[in-house]
């Protein structure tokens, strides 16, 4: 990965090209006392965006073909390697999470295309909602 300012940028712009995908690029904008250092960067294909990063096509079939709510949950957890959907309250509740989301894209006709994106980008926000939860003092 490579950082530079692109063509027409501010000075205060700043690029991140892959060198191994040209596909793959963001733009990031800090002040001048800021800097790369200490912040969170996710790089995405600006081809497909969150298509397909978290189930394929095959998955999405499989998963919505089992009609069976503990056997699709069950699935949903292989698929997602959630090996603790038991014992872990934080792997119970996303597993949850995510087969109500494949519920609603089911209901609502939706693409396996649709529902990869719309998976990813529900799950991307509760893992976001998660990371660096203040706990309250004990």
């Amino acid at each position: 990965i490579s950082v530079d300012s692109g063509p027409g940028e501010a000075p205060s712009s700043t690029g991140v090209r892959s060198a191994l995908s040209p596909s793959l690029s963001l733009s990031l904008v800090f002040s001048e006392s800021e800097s790369l250092e200490g912040h969170h960067i996710a790089i995405m294909s600006t081809a497909r965006g969150l298509v397909w990063k978290d189930l394929s096509a095959e998955d999405v079939a499989n998963v919505t073909a089992e009609a069976d709510p503990s056997a699709k949950l069950e699935l949903l957890c292989k698929v997602l390697q959630l090996n603790h959907y038991a014992d872990n309250a934080r792997s119970a509740i996303l597993a949850d999470f995510c087969l109500y989301n494949l519920t609603f894209c089911e209901e609502n006709d939706f693409s396996a295309e649709k529902t990869s994106a719309l998976f990813s980008i529900l799950r991307l926000t509760f893992e976001y909602s998660f990371e660096g939860a203040v706990r309250p003092p004990l």
